[in-house]
């Protein structure tokens, strides 16, 4: 199932679900917040809910949080494709900041 985001684009609705959870628990003001874990047991928990399209409300936006990356990490075709990924691997090995990828590289897609 998908939330329209534009006449053109969709999301997947746990990925706007999560982010609005996240949104919601204070995840804009917490430090850390893709950074530290939540409680493995809850995490599964929450998973197995949304795996069976509920949409339960999280404890806290760690837990939010760690099922998104968790959503993102399980994701059949990665976010970024691996061609993608390894070409653009040795720009984190440059002491500056590259703005703009699509000035970088016009291969990138919008």
């Amino acid at each position: 199932m998908y939330i329209l985001y534009s006449n053109t684009r969709r999301l997947p609705w746990i990925l706007t679900t999560l982010a609005d959870q996240i949104l919601k628990l204070g995840g804009a003001s917490t430090e850390g917040i893709f950074r530290v874990p939540a409680d493995l047991d809850e995490v599964m928990s929450m998973k197995s809910r949304f795996d069976q399209w509920e949409s339960p409300m999280c404890q806290d936006c760690h837990t939010a949080a760690s099922l998104l990356k968790l959503w993102l990490r399980e994701l059949y075709e990665p976010l970024i494709p691996d061609q993608l990924y390894e070409r653009y691997e040795v720009f984190r090995h440059y002491k500056f900041r590259i703005p703009n990828f699509r000035q970088a590289d016009t291969s990138f897609p919008s």
